[in-house]
């Protein structure tokens, strides 16, 4: 009998880390950095915005310029 307890003890973990890689779960090493990998995803993503405003606005308005 204890040698099955010793046994199960030792599957638990297996166990939960099969659920997680079926759940696709991200591995738990990266629980930690995926915030801060996020926010600068959509800072970068905002940048991208400003910037294509800022050449829209810079296209308009050197065609408007020009066609006086």
């Amino acid at each position: 009998m204890f040698i099955a307890a010793l046994i199960a003890m030792s599957v638990i973990p297996l166990i939960r880390d099969s659920v997680g890689v079926l759940l696709m779960r991200t591995p738990k090493e990266l629980d930690l950095e995926l915030p801060a990998c996020y926010t600068r995803e959509q800072n970068h993503k905002t940048a991208a915005k400003m910037i294509e405003k800022i050449r829209v606005n810079v296209f308009l308005t050197t065609t408007c310029h020009n066609n006086d």
